[in-house]
């Protein structure tokens, strides 16, 4: 009988089956850590992780031997059992992951997630439930009808994922990578669903494990996996955190400040804005965001009267001198990693025009001596850039990061000069999609309605913004008023009355909150006693939004199973 060739060449004791990808390719014998061997990792080359695990015949199973940890892992075998599970895979593998990363790295969840996705059930069902909530909103955009069995299905997914999570932090086994991708998925799921409640609890839970991993690494010289992980989460960690926790409820001024102290503590800090990537210049301005809120609040706190006007105005130099550093570090990498590659140059400056379109918009909020006006069309000039360089084919977005709607969005509602707004209004009513807490209608909708309610009646007849997505939740449109004018630093800012106006500044109120002896209806402004200027404002009142998910129940329905602890058990 003539012998496999897969075994002509094998050198003796090599593992035919286990072993990474690479080190299967080259022939080698392999160490078998995860996520990455060392054998790999310690010669500088990139570990392809390990191939899916091959399913089992069911016939042969037999469920009364096989000990808990291998039901647990076997548990991801029966996916491939269920037509629209597997359907879900393949769609987030083809379709959903490039969506996800966007103009940056493609990774995390074109490589890393799939390969999490075959050894840990959470994650897999996790991902399933990113699919399906993505082709829920893809068919709603083609046939404008929601399917609530799809919603409900994604739901389901969820759920799954978070029991997978429970079963696999039972275990001895303490899997600090895996646990931690499952994270960051629950977090990507809830906020492109608006659960910023939700998303947060899962991010606290993320920033917790990223300081057990490096509690590991300092304990541990050969900390080479410790080192990878922290290289690869803490940014993922902070750029949806920086998100979620702009969301928080400025009342809760603790709860706030601790958050944001968290995620700066989770940044990988650069000081000297030498970059070798573009997400390396993405988490220097997460990163410089954090700092940014952190100072402000503190600065706030510390100093809250005319007489230190000096210092906060000090603050706001050293802050637009650190953006002004990083800029010029995005543009000397962008000479540095010039390419004959047009789709790599291409990727790239869509990226860094992105990241200077965020810094812009932070400048803005900083500096309110200077002309904003001529800033805001740069803001503009960065849009249309991003907006034409779509395909047919990109023009719906999905992504879990937040893009151009945010910036369109406070340019609609900061600028005074109507025809920057209406430019910003036509382009934000092509940005079509959804960007993490950001959906197009939904912002559409808040921000006509907004000037309309500040006394610019010149929108009563501009156009009716019609509910051409799935509303990331029913109850919330007219609460999202409040929840979207505190970005990008979580600060109360105000719409400019219209001078044709003779009503004084108006001052939103959210529902009720724990911190309101009486509701008020998000629809209704309240007036203040006098009219104050556009500014800035750091100590209003405001309650907090709870939507919920359109025909996908909520929260309550499940508080136990959507709300793990992620306590690690302890064993002797």
């Amino acid at each position: 009988m003539k012998p496999k060739s897969g075994n002509r060449f094998r050198v003796c004791g090599t593992p035919s089956k286990t072993g990474c990808i690479t080190c299967k390719i080259r022939r080698v014998k392999c160490g078998e850590e995860h996520p990455f061997c060392k054998r790999c990792t310690s010669t500088g080359r990139k570990c392809d992780g390990y191939a899916p695990q091959k399913v089992p015949d069911p016939s042969s199973r037999k469920a009364s031997s096989m000990p808990p940890s291998r039901n647990h892992r076997d548990a991801s075998s029966s996916i491939a059992e269920d037509p629209m599970e597997q359907h879900l895979l393949y769609l987030f593998r083809t379709v959903t992951a490039p969506k996800l990363s966007g103009y940056f790295s493609a990774d995390f969840w074109q490589r890393r997630i799939f390969h999490a996705s075959t050894v840990e059930p959470s994650v897999q069902h996790a991902v399933i439930a990113i699919a399906a909530i993505h082709q829920d909103y893809v068919n709603w955009q083609r046939r404008k009808i929601s399917d609530p069995s799809m919603q409900a299905f994604a739901f389901r997914q969820y759920i799954k994922a978070i029991s997978f999570l429970h079963i696999l932090m039972s275990t001895q086994s303490q899997q600090l990578d895996m646990t931690l991708i499952a994270c960051i998925c629950f977090i990507t799921f809830d906020c492109l669903l608006g659960n910023h409640e939700s998303a947060i609890i899962h991010l606290q839970a993320g920033l917790k494990i990223l300081e057990d991993i490096r509690s590991r690494k300092s304990q541990h010289h050969d900390s080479t996996i410790e080192q990878q992980w922290e290289a690869e989460f803490a940014p993922l960690l902070l750029s949806l955190g920086t998100q979620a926790a702009s969301f928080v409820n400025p009342n809760h001024q603790v709860y706030r400040s601790a958050l944001w102290i968290s995620l700066r503590k989770a940044a990988i800090h650069n000081r000297s804005n030498s970059f070798r990537s573009i997400d390396e210049a993405r988490h220097a301005l997460d990163t410089l965001a954090a700092d940014i809120t952190v100072e402000r609040k503190s600065c706030a706190t510390q100093f809250p009267d005319l007489l230190s006007l000096n210092t906060r105005r000090f603050s706001s130099a050293t802050q637009l001198n650190a953006i002004r550093y990083w800029k010029r570090g995005l543009d000397n990498l962008l000479v540095d990693t010039a390419t004959s590659d047009p789709d790599t140059m291409s990727r790239t400056n869509l990226g860094a025009s992105l990241l200077k379109l965020h810094a812009l918009v932070y400048s803005i909020v900083i500096d309110t001596s200077a002309a904003s006006e001529e800033r805001f069309e740069e803001v503009l000039a960065h849009c249309e850039y991003l907006i034409n360089s779509r395909s047919i084919d990109e023009n719906l977005n999905f992504t879990p990061d937040m893009g151009i709607i945010s910036p369109l969005f406070f340019t609609i509602l900061r600028s005074h000069t109507i025809s920057i707004q209406r430019r910003a209004m036509d382009l934000l009513s092509q940005a079509e999609g959804r960007e993490g807490m950001w959906d197009t209608q939904d912002a559409l909708r808040i921000a006509k309605g907004a000037l309309e309610a500040a006394g610019h009646t010149e929108w009563e007849d501009y156009g009716s913004v019609t509910a051409t997505s799935v509303p990331q939740s029913e109850s919330r449109p007219r609460a999202g008023v409040m929840d979207r004018m505190i970005w990008p630093f979580g600060e109360r800012w105000e719409i400019s009355v219209s001078s044709a106006h003779s009503t004084p500044q108006l001052e939103y109120s959210l529902p009720f909150s724990s911190n309101q002896n009486t509701p008020h209806s998000a629809t209704e402004p309240t007036f203040s006693s006098h009219h104050i200027p556009p500014q800035l404002k750091t100590d209003s009142g405001f309650g907090s939004s709870t939507g919920s998910v359109p025909h996908m129940g909520n929260e309550s329905m499940f508080p136990s199973m959507l709300h793990p602890t992620y306590d690690w058990p302890c064993f002797e």
